[in-house]
């Protein structure tokens, strides 16, 4: 059999598109549209996450800075200065956070990027409550007694963990999906 005598199946294209080639085009500009409107929400999700790492950041900064200044009369937040071992008076972690977050605090009027509520202190963050989105974590670091298994050990700071010595401290946020970002750790 010669190619000559070979008859083509069906005709040759007009070079028009047909209609498979209309659906088709139709259908990649849709999902180039979802790309980008989802491209649009992962980066406002990442901004909301940025913003709330850099108030931490603050918080950090703020921490290591006035973790000498802490034994002033002065100090403010006064619920976050040290107290000698003689001292009647007991300062807890619970009323240092509300003052870190007070006008007078490094936190003075930040809000949840998330929310736009008040920051607020957690005690962890939770994946099953996505209401932690946008909360600061704040967890004790405990030395362990030398030639332990564990050096450290890291908890959260309850509300009446007491405060006026010295102590490690490690700063967290919680993401949009209710999991911890480390931030940093100082001492306070």
């Amino acid at each position: 059999m010669s190619a000559s005598n070979v008859a083509p199946d069906r005709a040759l294209s007009s070079g028009k598109p047909t209609a498979v080639d209309i659906v088709f085009l139709l259908s990649m500009v849709g999902l180039m549209a979802l790309v980008a409107f989802l491209g649009r929400l992962t980066f406002q999700e990442g901004v909301k996450t940025e913003i709330t790492k850099s108030q931490a950041e603050t918080l950090v900064g703020w921490m290591k800075e006035a973790s000498g200044r802490r034994s002033g009369e002065d100090f403010q937040p006064s619920a976050c200065a040290y107290k000698t071992a003689g001292s009647a008076e007991v300062n807890l972690w619970r009323p240092c956070a509300h003052g870190l977050l007070s006008d007078k605090g490094p936190l003075a009027n930040a809000t949840n990027a998330f929310t736009g509520e008040p920051i607020a202190f957690v005690e962890r963050c939770n994946p099953s409550d996505l209401a932690t989105a946008g909360r600061i974590v704040a967890d004790k670091i405990s030395s362990t007694p030398p030639g332990s298994a564990v050096p450290i050990v890291v908890g959260p700071m309850a509300d009446d963990e007491r405060i006026g010595q010295k102590l490690m401290i490690r700063i967290a946020i919680c993401d949009k999906g209710g999991y911890a970002i480390r931030v940093g750790e100082t001492e306070f």
